[in-house]
C-alpha cells in the first residue's frame, strides 16, 4: 500500500562477474576476525541474500559492518575489546529484529563475499520497507503497523570494507536491493 514501488517491469540480470544466490547457513567467525582480518578483494564477488533464521550470519554480518563502517574513524581505535564487543552485539540485536525471522515487515540484508559463498564478507546493504507519514519515518510499533500508513522502502546499513571500495560494489549491492524490493 502507498507510494509507487520501483516501476520497472523485470528486475535487471546482475552486473557481469556477480553470481546472485540466496545465503545457506554460514559458518561462525569471530567479532575480532572480522573486524581485523583484511579480504581477499582479487577474489570472485558474490552477493546474496541472508537466510532471516541464519542468526549467525546476521551476527557475521553485524561484526563485519561495525569494522568496515567505524574503521576509519579514531573512536574505534580508542575503543577497548570489551567496547567493541558491546557495540557489534548492539549491531546485532539491531539488524536481528530488522532483517531476521521476526520483523514485522518485508526486509532483507543483503551481503557481498569475496572468493565465494564461504568467503569473507566484504560488502553489506539492509533493505526494510518504512512506515511514512509525509517525510517522517516512523516506528514499527503494533499501532502505527494496524494504521495503514504508506510504506516506502528504505536502504540502510550500506558499508563496504575498505580493501575493496571504488570497484563498484556499493552499486551493485544497491542493484541487488532493488531487485529484491521489486520481488515484495
Amino acid at each position: 500500500p502507498g507510494g509507487a514501488p520501483f516501476s520497472s517491469p523485470a528486475p535487471r540480470p546482475p552486473p557481469p562477474g556477480v553470481a546472485l544466490r540466496h545465503s545457506p547457513a554460514t559458518s561462525p567467525s569471530s567479532v575480532r576476525a572480522a573486524l581485523a582480518s583484511p579480504p581477499a578483494t582479487n577474489a570472485p564477488i558474490t552477493i546474496e541474500a541472508v537466510d532471516p533464521l541464519d542468526v549467525q550470519t546476521i551476527k557475521e554480518v553485524a561484526a563485519f559492518f561495525v569494522g568496515a563502517f567505524w574503521q576509519d574513524y579514531k573512536a574505534q581505535a580508542l575503543m577497548t575489546d570489551d567496547q567493541k564487543r558491546r557495540f557489534c552485539n548492539e549491531q546485532f540485536d539491531d539488524m536481528r529484529i530488522r532483517y531476521g525471522a521476526k520483523s514485522p515487515v518485508n526486509s532483507s540484508l543483503i551481503i557481498a563475499r569475496s572468493g565465494g559463498p564461504q568467503g569473507d564478507i566484504v560488502g553489506c546493504v539492509g533493505l526494510e520497507m518504512a512506515l511514512v507519514l509525509g517525510e517522517k519515518i516512523l516506528p514499527k510499533t503494533r499501532d502505527n503497523l494496524a494504521r495503514n500508513y504508506d510504506m516506502e522502502p528504505l536502504l540502510a546499513n550500506l558499508a563496504v570494507s575498505p580493501e575493496a571500495r571504488r570497484k563498484g560494489l556499493a552499486r551493485k549491492l544497491c542493484v541487488k536491493g532493488e531487485e529484491v524490493v521489486r520481488g515484495w
